[in-house]
């Protein structure tokens, strides 16, 4: 019996989720984690639950062509797994419990330069350094493009020319930028749009 091109899709699909399967083996040979930890700037420390993994397969369309079947051939003939095209499945919940978020991440994003690790205690020294450059201190000015807390005399005052302010002549009321970065220019470029 002849095979149709869906169902030479569907057999291409599953050659390489076995790919993807035994990648994944060997990446986590105790079983995929059941969650990840990742640091949300210098509020804390967020826990998602890993739901699964997967990866982008390029066919979505419901009646392929002969063509299309070739196309997707090639693909898989070139497929390799590699941490930038295989993704985990996360939950997580707000921690007012009225919610929560789901989504994909990159296994190759899962990096504690990043602010992400499978163990919560390995990012306790980042989670340290992000509060030590943002969090809110008495006698600091946060700077309005970065974020970094700063003492009022290493922040300038400048305005933004742009069309949120249309009642104000297009110029923003003055706004504190660090005295020693660019980021007065970057939240000008930000604002034209």
């Amino acid at each position: 019996m002849r095979k149709s091109n869906l169902q030479k899709i569907d057999e291409l699909r599953q050659a390489v989720k076995i790919a993807v399967d035994n990648f994944i083996m060997g990446l986590f040979p105790g079983g995929l984690p059941e969650f990840y930890f990742d640091v949300l700037s210098y509020r804390g420390i967020v826990k998602h639950n890993i739901t699964g993994s997967g990866f982008n397969f390029p066919w979505t369309n419901k009646r392929p062509t002969n063509a299309d079947v070739e196309k997707i051939e090639k693909y898989c003939n070139r497929f390799m797994p590699t941490a930038e095209n295989i993704f985990l499945y996360y939950m997580a919940k707000y921690s007012d419990g009225l919610g929560g978020v789901s989504g994909a991440i990159k296994v190759g994003d899962l990096t504690l330069d990043k602010g992400r690790s499978f163990v919560e205690s390995d990012l306790f020294p980042r989670l340290a350094e992000l509060k030590e450059k943002y969090e809110p201190r008495p006698g600091y000015i946060q700077c309005q493009y970065c974020g970094q807390q700063r003492l009022p005399a290493d922040i300038i005052q400048d305005t933004v020319i742009s069309p949120n302010w249309k009642n104000q002549g297009y110029k923003s009321p003055p706004r504190n930028y660090c005295k020693d970065k660019p980021c007065a220019g970057y939240d000008q470029m930000a604002h034209e749009g």
